[in-house]
């Protein structure tokens, strides 16, 4: 059975738009960015998370897990009766994203300003993205937890 299963046309509709922009924000500010290794992408990935958290993964490699949980999720989106599965994962994901804004990037990220050249340090002139990335984390983890509880499978058994 498909998550779409006895659903009335509204739930249907914004069980549809709740994927699509998850998958919108996961396609432009996510896995694509994450794996062309734009500037944007390594600086916070090392800069803001590896030397503020003390993990020096996060570049590159947690840059690209990340990116490949994002491209998993998509890929799951839009296979029937797993976008509960893809929300509960967007919105784990999306929590750390959440957190770590709050812990080591701050709501408002300070990138580089273009023509500033690697390697970066405090002197770096920034310019900041005025909460765009912090939000579109909190709009997809809503989303996430939408999908969870609206997205679930219907399956005859538990039908009365």
């Amino acid at each position: 059975m498909t998550d779409m299963v006895d659903k009335s046309p509204m739930e249907k509709w914004l069980i549809f738009i709740a994927s699509l922009l998850i998958t919108g924000v996961f396609v432009f500010m996510g896995f694509v960015p994450k794996f062309m290794g734009t500037p944007e992408s390594q600086y916070m990935f090392g800069q803001l998370l590896a030397e503020r958290s003390g993990v020096a993964l996060f570049e590159p490699y947690g840059r690209w897990g990340i990116g490949l949980a994002e491209m998993a999720i998509v890929i799951l989106l839009w296979i029937p009766g797993k976008r509960h599965i893809a929300g509960g994962l967007a919105a784990v994901l999306m929590a750390g994203a959440v957190a770590s804004h709050l812990l080591w990037i701050g709501v408002i990220t300070h990138f580089p300003v273009k023509g500033e050249t690697p390697p970066f340090d405090a002197s770096t002139a920034t310019q900041g993205d005025n909460g765009m990335l912090f939000s579109l984390a909190l709009l997809v983890l809503v989303c996430g937890v939408y999908l969870v509880i609206k997205a679930k499978p219907s399956f005859m058994i538990f039908k009365s």
